[in-house]
């Protein structure tokens, strides 16, 4: 069980800078700004 959400929190967190990646390159915003934007996102 433990290995599980281990597991789980690795692939969202992985997921999640990913996604952050993606939006940057596409917004063609810095890296930092769109960690901002996505964690503001993500904490409405």
């Amino acid at each position: 069980m433990l290995y599980y959400t281990i597991w789980t929190l690795f692939y969202s967190v992985n997921f999640h800078t990913s996604m952050v990646i993606m939006f940057s390159h596409i917004n063609h915003k810095p890296f930092l700004g769109a960690i901002h934007d996505s964690l503001s996102l993500l904490f409405l």
